[in-house]
């Protein structure tokens, strides 16, 4: 009698089958850590990119809402505009109320400034400032190398500063451009009017 074929596989066959296993599961994660780390650096991004659009908006917002009000309080009066080449001060108006239901003006005091490369915007619970009051400070954006301010009169002449040494009555600047040089982003400029400042030619 002839002896019957058994069915199965040699241990060779099943050797090579597990080489060949572990080589495609070696390349399906290699590809899937490279998809991991391209979706963690796209959400990155995304997420600077959200950062950077909010800081131009409410930069926008605070910026052309800013008023000729003076800071005053018991001990002396400030102009409502100060700035220097890396920060500006200054009170802007729509600072929201709905219905007049919060005991609060929608007048608020901000002042936008580089420390220890952050962007930051402060602000306080009153137009009208006083040394002992504490800003809340909100760290806008992160990796700033440098914070550039200019100012632009009536004249069409920028100045580094505001008020400008020449010492021209105008009160607000007719425009600001704000320069942000960033480890993300590289150099972004952006150029605001201001509404306020149009009208204020002495």
């Amino acid at each position: 009698m002839r002896p019957k074929n058994k069915a199965g596989f040699t241990l060779i066959e099943i050797l090579f089958a597990l080489f060949i296993f572990a080589i495609l599961a070696l390349l399906m994660t290699g590809a899937l850590h490279h998809i991991l780390n391209i979706e963690a650096a796209s959400d990155k991004k995304a997420a600077q990119l959200a950062d950077l659009q909010t800081t131009l908006l409410l930069f926008s917002r605070d910026i052309t809402g800013a008023i000729d009000r003076p800071v005053v309080n018991n001990v002396d009066k400030t102009l409502g505009f100060i700035a220097a080449p890396d920060s500006a001060t200054f009170t802007h108006t729509g600072l929201a109320n709905p219905f007049g239901r919060l005991a609060r003006s929608t007048l608020q005091r901000v002042s936008w400034r580089l420390r220890d490369g952050q962007l930051q915007r402060l602000t306080w619970g009153s137009p009208d400032v006083v040394a002992s009051t504490q800003p809340a400070v909100r760290v806008m954006l992160t990796g700033i190398q440098a914070l550039h301010f200019r100012f632009l009169d009536n004249k069409n002449l920028f100045y580094p500063v505001w008020p400008p040494p020449a010492g021209t009555p105008q009160a607000l600047p007719r425009g600001v451009e704000i320069s942000i040089q960033s480890t993300a982003w590289g150099h972004i400029a952006q150029f605001y009017l201001l509404p306020q400042g149009k009208n204020d030619a002495p």
